[in-house]
């Protein structure tokens, strides 16, 4: 790889791996531009030069933790027979993933909705591409009356939303809520939820 490139992807990693830490450090409401330059020691030209602005490097970091996701998700998924199977492994998997990467997920649940709005098409249609896979895994499994038909976007709804509800109360420290709860809980309710009848 030549130098200048090396030193490009290089720069590119010490700007997400920055962001990420002053995330973690300060939280959503002191995550600024001027914390991220500052910890990493890039400068603002730089920035832009690599991710457009703000925005960009947000949309690049988001799009670093759906792929570290994904793969876990992939990992667990598709090598499930049932759908039942499936939804109780894709429930465990992203509780778990979240609970080893705490600041990555807090991020993920937090930003989207605060600084990606320039670029959230971009965004959104390079992630429905990352998990694509998962959800040709999912079609089998609709056809065959395992999952109750619905529109692909209320069945997110209704997988993705309990989990996502729990992990913000999780991830904000909220009194009573406790993980392994979650992990007794959601997958079997979140699966009667979808199943077919």
């Amino acid at each position: 790889m030549p130098v200048k490139r090396e030193r490009g992807r290089q720069t590119v990693e010490k700007l997400l791996d920055s962001a990420l830490t002053v995330y973690s450090q300060k939280g959503p409401r002191d995550y600024t531009l001027s914390a991220v330059l500052e910890h990493s020691g890039v400068s603002v030209g730089s920035l832009y030069h690599h991710f457009g602005g703000f925005d960009g490097l947000n949309a690049a970091l988001y799009l670093r933790g759906s792929r570290d996701l994904n793969a876990e998700l992939t990992e667990a998924i598709l090598p499930q027979t049932t759908a039942k199977g499936g939804i109780q492994a894709f429930v465990l998997t992203i509780i778990d993933w979240c609970e080893r990467n705490r600041d990555m997920a807090h991020f993920m649940l937090v930003i989207p909705h605060m600084a990606l709005a320039d670029r959230t098409a971009e965004t959104w249609t390079e992630v429905e591409e990352m998990f694509a896979e998962l959800v040709a895994w999912l079609v089998p499994h609709f056809e065959s009356g395992a999952l109750r038909p619905m529109p692909v976007r209320m069945f997110e709804a209704l997988v993705n939303g309990p989990v996502n509800e729990f992990l913000r109360a999780w991830l904000l420290g909220l009194p009573e809520v406790g993980i392994d709860d979650a992990r007794a809980v959601l997958p079997e309710r979140i699966w009667e939820s979808v199943k077919g009848d």
